[in-house]
């Protein structure tokens, strides 16, 4: 057990191969903890290949950790830089991401990307910010915000998994609390080849989820940009999603989109799969 712990990681990266992040993981127990990370990148590169992942900034909690009464920050600035996953892991540019995990308190996310890009080969993931709880995660009492601004920049996925930029993800997991997401892209795009998913912005809360007692809120401003999707999966530009789950609560979006586009390309002459920018689905 660890407690009132405090830990700040700051890295100012200008080499390759540079990971900088602050994790909790092996089934950690952690209370009351202020956990604080700064990053900044440029011409700068994290390369995994196999199963794990490849990060730049951001916060990870994994193992079936249990992080409760928690404030997380996190702050990454990227510059001509890349995060590049080849296997069934993730490769990710800041962002907070609970996994597998409980969690109550604070997280705040606040990302920037220039010229940059997260890319996974396999049936994994791809992220530019955001904030992700997934793997049957508990999180209660929680409030998630997250900032994303990207520009000339992509999140890309080959596979079965997903790409985004920005938006709050909500899978086969619990949550209580307040959810914000805000997402400014502009000439950036989200891409995913497969089954999967792209996103830019919005909140989605998918895979049997259970989310009670809750007030989610997306703000997306899209300039000259697009999520694509290539296969029976998704493409989608802010909004909020709800899909094979519970929810109670409060949900508002707000999505403005100029020389933009949300793009699905699905199997059987495009029967199946969904495009979509702004609204809330519940399905």
């Amino acid at each position: 057990m660890r407690q009132g712990m405090n830990r700040k990681v700051f890295v100012v990266a200008a080499a390759v191969v540079v990971a900088a992040s602050t994790g909790v993981s092996k089934a950690s127990d952690v209370s009351g903890a202020n956990l604080s990370s700064i990053t900044q990148g440029t011409n700068v590169a994290a390369l995994n290949f196999g199963n794990g992942m490849a990060g730049i900034g951001g916060i990870s909690i994994g193992n079936n950790s249990n992080v409760s009464s928690a404030k997380m920050t996190d702050t990454t600035q990227a510059t001509n830089s890349a995060a590049l996953n080849f296997g069934d892991g993730r490769a990710s540019i800041g962002g907070i991401t609970v996994s597998g995990s409980s969690f109550s308190g604070e997280a705040t996310a606040l990302t920037q990307a220039t010229n940059s890009a997260a890319l996974n080969f396999g049936s994994g993931s791809a992220y530019i910010g955001g904030i992700s709880v997934t793997g049957g995660s508990n999180v209660s009492s929680a409030k998630l915000s997250d900032v994303t601004q990207a520009t000339n920049s992509a999140a890309l996925n080959f596979g079965d998994g997903r790409a985004s930029i920005g938006g709050i993800t909500v899978s086969g997991s619990s949550f209580s609390g307040e959810a914000t997401a805000l997402t400014q892209a502009t000439n950036s795009a989200a891409l995913n080849f497969g089954s999967g998913s792209a996103y830019i912005g919005g909140i989605s809360v998918t895979g049997g989820s259970n989310v009670s007692s809750a007030k989610l809120s997306d703000v997306t401003q899209a300039t000259n940009s697009a999520a694509l999707n290539f296969g029976s999966g998704s493409a989608s530009i802010g909004g909020i999603a709800i899909s094979g789950s519970h929810f109670t609560g409060q949900a508002t979006d707000v999505t403005q989109v100029t020389n933009s586009a949300a793009l699905n390309f699905g199997g059987l002459g495009g029967l199946f799969g969904v495009a979509h920018i702004g609204g809330i689905r519940i399905h």
